[in-house]
């Protein structure tokens, strides 16, 4: 786990799911998700 994404559990008190892009392949399931619903909470 990226210490990103453990500071924002830490922060909120919440387990999340956190990926880089590049783990993500283009058109995948989960790619088509993560554009309908996912909430983007840190981006570089």
């Amino acid at each position: 786990m990226s210490e990103k994404v453990y500071s924002i559990e830490e922060i909120f008190n919440k387990n999340i799911d956190g990926f880089e892009k590049s783990e993500i392949e283009e058109n995948s399931k989960i790619d088509k998700e993560i554009k309908k619903t996912g909430v983007v909470v840190y981006e570089k």
